[in-house]
């Protein structure tokens, strides 16, 4: 849609590791949550992984790629609503229903009665996650990490505020080529300063993402002459996901993981297929907190080691975004979409 506009005629390398990384993202907030909800142990540093604000910082980047590249804003917005709200009111619904009847079979104490379901679901659907996460009475709860059904979801809205944003960002850069090599160069800074508020930090990170999707012509000019080995890539990306638990600041961190997850590699064909799978991410991430929320309520699950109750969750998390991917996600997906011919 922009193309001319910016100069922009071909779509970023499909050869990069970002899949990957939002597969290991995903995995990262579930290691994170299972600490919170099941009480397990850190492992690998998992949970000082600043997972939210690289999975923004990855979708301004490729938000921006749907953008430029579709014939109009009202396609754009319909890709983002079709990507996104399926697989988002599949879970609310279902998730908060799979929770609310364990609490039946259970006879847990805590459980109050359908009218709590359905104000969950009223307040959930239209994305004001903060005003019911539980299908209990907030009112008499102090800690809703306790209860919350999905602690996920709260991203959802800022995610979708943000591709609202995207188009207005385009709009004031049009004409300049500056514009976003400034924006690039300013977000990074603020993403460094700014420590105490996840809102302002996933902000800036999308900011951040946009920018480095448009001045691509520029940074894409380091990458041009060099080729390593696709295994290299592949244990380069990971340290540097460890290496974001609180070793390197954001800032560094995000730069470092685009330049290295897009360094050409000798023979693309020999590229981690494992990457393949990276828009199962999404699911992972929608899922797994309900699977918490039942074992964390089941007597019997809830006392088994921690190692063995994060691997439980990692299953049936992957299995579960499978099937969502299958029944939902797939459904809503254009045909000539990378991920439709992709997951298979």
């Amino acid at each position: 849609m922009y193309k001319k506009n910016f100069n922009i005629s071909e779509r970023l390398s499909h050869s990069n590791e970002f899949d990957f990384v939002r597969l290991m993202l995903a995995f990262a907030v579930a290691f994170q949550h299972c600490f919170i909800v099941l009480k397990t142990n850190d492992i690998l540093n998992f949970n000082s992984i600043p997972a939210v604000s690289i999975f923004i910082f990855i979708s301004g980047l490729f938000v921006s790629e749907s953008f430029i590249f579709s014939p109009s804003i009202k396609k754009y917005f319909i890709k983002r609503v079709k990507r996104i709200l399926p697989a988002y009111f599949t879970v609310v619904l279902g998730g908060g229903l799979f929770v609310f009847l364990t609490n039946i079979l259970l006879n847990n104490l805590n459980f109050a009665n359908i009218f709590t379901l359905i104000k969950y679901y009223l307040f959930n659907l239209i994305f004001l996650n903060f005003k019911y996460p539980c299908i209990q009475n907030t009112d008499l709860i102090t800690n809703a990490n306790e209860c919350a059904v999905n602690g996920s979801l709260w991203t959802i809205k800022f995610e979708l505020l943000f591709y609202l944003l995207l188009p207005l960002l385009i709009f004031l850069g049009r004409n300049s080529k500056k514009f976003f090599h400034f924006l690039t160069i300013t977000s990074l800074i603020l993403v460094g300063l700014v420590n105490n508020s996840i809102y302002l930090t996933i902000f800036f990170c999308f900011l951040c993402g946009v920018g480095f999707s448009f001045t691509r012509s520029s940074w894409s000019l380091l990458l041009g002459k060099i080729k390593i080995n696709s295994f290299l890539r592949f244990l380069l990306v990971i340290s540097i996901i460890l290496l974001s638990g609180g070793i390197l600041p954001l800032y560094i961190i995000l730069p470092l993981l685009l330049f290295t997850s897009f360094i050409p590699t000798k023979d693309i064909s020999k590229d981690f297929k494992i990457s393949k799978y990276g828009d199962l991410s999404y699911g992972i991430y929608l899922i797994h907190f309900p699977i918490l929320r039942i074992l964390s309520i089941t007597p019997v699950l809830k006392n088994l080691p921690g190692i063995f109750l994060i691997f439980l969750v990692l299953s049936l998390s992957v299995i579960g975004a499978f099937i969502l991917y299958w029944k939902v996600e797939r459904r809503f997906l254009a045909k000539n979409s990378y991920y439709y011919k992709l997951i298979s």
